[in-house]
């Protein structure tokens, strides 16, 4: 288990990420989407500009934003420093998904920091519901668009975690297995089929006699996995086909 540091190690940790060199401190840290830099203070990750004004006054009530008055989203110089109490966080973007990230300087991408599953996508709950993190960020920036249950969100950059909205786009299961089969991801010997509607049809039709074992005799039988039959038998996937 990593050594736990003190506040004094995490305020030396701090700056010894700012240049002080010029009027403006600049923060060499990490930075959300927004541009700003944000810290673990400990407790919780938090913008760098909050950080430093609350070691210098009281600690700030929740939805109070500290702004720069050189307008350098970067700074952390105290002098600099003022709270708004008018300005409030966007309400039409959750603040723990796109402030909980790392920006990658070198790829752009927007890498998820929170929880993520086996295959390396983030998972979020925002108002109650379980997303993707891709998929939740292309719905925030694509609001014209209404997701369905068949369309996928896929990366442009092949990285499970980035959430940049312009590495993303919109597809299908069968255009993302083509992407990772045009991309050398997937070997094409190996990847498992597309089920058709009509396979489907079919599949359902078989599970209304289920017995033990039929699951993974039909996953057989289509080259799919075991879990997607019993996706489709629990009515969890191909809603729309009864």
């Amino acid at each position: 288990m990593g050594k736990t540091l003190s506040f004094n190690q995490r305020i030396d940790n701090f700056w010894n990420k700012v240049d002080k060199s010029n009027k403006c401190w600049i923060w060499y840290g990490n930075i959300n989407h927004s541009g700003y830099g944000v810290f673990f203070n400990g407790e919780r990750r938090t913008s760098v500009q909050r950080f430093v004004w609350e070691l210098n006054n009281p600690k700030l009530k929740s939805g109070i934003c500290v702004l720069q008055t050189c307008n350098n989203k970067l700074c952390v110089n105290p002098i600099h420093l003022y709270i708004d109490n008018n300005r409030r966080p966007d309400k039409d973007t959750p603040s723990k998904l796109w402030d909980n990230t790392i920006i990658d300087k070198d790829t752009d991408c927007w890498l998820w920091q929170g929880k993520r599953n086996k295959q390396g996508y983030g998972e979020i709950t925002w108002n109650g519901k379980w997303y993707r993190t891709n998929r939740l960020s292309y719905s925030l920036t694509h609001e014209n668009i209404k997701l369905t249950e068949e369309q996928q969100v896929c990366h442009h950059c092949d990285n499970p975690p980035c959430i940049n909205p312009a590495h993303l786009f919109l597809g299908t299961a069968k255009d993302n297995a083509q992407d990772a089969i045009s991309k050398g991801r997937i070997n094409y010997s190996h990847i498992q089929n597309i089920l058709s509607e009509q396979d489907v049809i079919t599949i359902k039709e078989e599970l209304k006699h289920y017995r033990y074992g039929m699951c993974r005799q039909l996953a057989k039988k289509y080259n799919v996995t075991d879990t997607a039959i019993t996706n489709i038998k629990n009515g969890w996937n191909w809603k729309n086909i009864l």
